[in-house]
């Protein structure tokens, strides 16, 4: 019902490219939207959407996913551009941008809700690959993430940058502590360092109150 509403706000439906690929286990349907800006990608192998964009960092704006038109060839996935004239690669083991710019990545949590009561959050711990970037110096030698929370759904609190790890750092904890009280907390998880990103889960710790 979520992507109905989505598709229903795009001004111009018909104007919309879809295409498939296979990569390492996984079959992706891409559909976008250029006019609208706007990219959507069912994985089959977790049966869930997710939307993909390339940023205009001079802007800060987000446009469609550059990438268009794919073929599978010599078992690598080549595409076009949305707006480019190029023939690219989509590698997996690249972490910038098909212009080496920075890409960025967000992970959103779900709603946690507990029936009109107040909700406080004493941690949220992010089980995920750390100590794993392949750059010694520069951008990406320590990588890091911020987590942002929402306490009513519409307004978001930042809450700080964690280091993920320098290279062969596979101790180095991502949690945050004391996030606060609110109706309800989403957490949302954004990177943007070239470094790999692997997240297994998340472990937060709340506590409920009575109202009455």
């Amino acid at each position: 019902n979520a992507l109905e509403h989505e598709f229903a706000t795009i001004a111009d439906p018909a104007g919309g490219i879809g295409w498939c690929y296979y990569q390492e286990g996984s079959l992706f349907y891409v559909l976008s939207f250029k006019e609208a800006k706007k990219t959507y990608v069912f994985d089959t192998s977790t049966g869930l959407w997710h939307n993909r964009s390339t940023r205009d960092w001079a802007t800060t704006t987000d446009n469609a996913w550059e990438a268009v038109y794919g073929v599978q060839a010599y078992g690598k996935v080549y595409h076009g551009g949305v707006s480019t004239n190029s023939l690219m690669l989509l590698d997996p083991n690249k972490y910038t941008d098909y212009n080496n710019q920075e890409i960025l990545r967000t992970r959103t949590g779900p709603i946690y809700y507990s029936d009109f009561n107040p909700i406080t959050c004493r941690e949220i711990y992010i089980d995920m690959e750390v100590g794993t970037t392949p750059l010694l110096a520069g951008l990406g030698r320590d990588p890091q993430c911020v987590l942002d929370i929402s306490r009513d759904g519409y307004n978001w609190i930042n809450m700080d940058w964690r280091s993920i790890g320098t290279q062969g750092d596979y101790s180095q904890s991502v949690k945050w502590s004391n996030i606060g009280t609110g109706r309800i907390i989403i957490a949302r998880l954004t990177f943007s360092d070239p470094s790999p990103i692997t997240i297994y889960g998340a472990r937060i710790a709340f506590e409920t109150s009575s109202r009455r």
